[in-house]
């Protein structure tokens, strides 16, 4: 009984964790998008740092750009 209790207490833990970590990064991204704040850089960060203001192609790797939130 009380392994129980404790493994339900656990469950709800992560899935309280995962779902509210879930809906704050998207409506962080959407809110920072409507304002023009968003970049994209290379995922393999070929160029050290440099970021783009239009989703596209890394020059280097020709990897997809990936969206970086300007803080």
């Amino acid at each position: 009984m009380k392994r129980s209790s404790v493994i339900s207490s656990i469950t709800i833990v992560v899935l309280n964790f995962a779902i509210s970590s879930c809906t704050h990064s998207s409506v962080d991204t959407k809110s920072k998008q409507r304002e023009g704040k968003v970049l994209y850089q290379c995922p393999m960060d070929c160029e050290s740092g440099k970021m783009y203001d239009r989703l596209g192609k890394c020059p280097v790797c020709e990897m997809g750009l990936v969206p970086k939130v300007e803080i």
